[in-house]
């Protein structure tokens, strides 16, 4: 078997960053319509992700997302310590063109009308929210760092209620039972 690098991967997938389509994804359709027409046959393996990002000049993670893509889609499949090989897509082409699916299929398909009227009197509600907050945007280092800043100036102890040697006035006025404890 040939080195997976002979192949014009670089001359073959074009990428174009003022396209607003993201570059792993130019990379996954530009490898599906290699797949699709023939040039990449069943069970050819790929290179590896960092031999093809120096190839294409991107970033090792966006050939690894591609590939991801591929993977999810169906068109290639992924072997741990072996590669990644192209998927044996039967019916996808006949002597080099391309086949599409036909419209209605060959034989009588029998359809149940059972549950077609199932839904026709349920309402549903919509509910336009703002939804729950995605807490991967949220800055946290930055608000502990904040946070510990905050707790860790003088001026904000008097803020907190608590007065050594004094009576807790903040805490009163927030508790509304009364505890007192004694020490014997």
């Amino acid at each position: 078997m040939s080195s997976p690098v002979t192949f014009p991967y670089q001359r073959l997938i074009r990428i174009d960053t003022e396209e607003h389509t993201p570059v792993y994804l130019q990379i996954a359709q530009s490898m599906v319509h290699l797949i699709g027409s023939g040039h990449l046959p069943a069970n050819h393996k790929l290179p590896g992700t960092r031999t093809l990002s120096s190839l294409l000049g991107v970033h090792r993670k966006t050939v690894v997302a591609a590939f991801n893509e591929l993977e999810m889609q169906g068109w290639i499949t992924v072997l741990p310590n072996k590669g990644c090989f192209v998927k044996n897509k039967k019916a996808v082409t006949i002597k080099g063109q391309l086949v599409s699916y036909p419209a209605a299929s060959g034989f009588p398909v029998v359809t149940n009308t059972l549950l077609d009227h199932v839904f026709d009197n349920v309402s549903f509600k919509l509910s336009f929210d703002d939804g729950q907050p995605d807490i991967r945007l949220a800055y946290a280092e930055e608000l502990a760092a904040r946070y510990a800043a905050a707790l860790g100036r003088k001026v904000n102890r008097r803020l907190w209620g608590y007065r050594p040697g004094g009576e807790n006035i903040f805490l009163k006025i927030s508790l509304p039972i009364s505890l007192t404890v004694r020490v014997v």
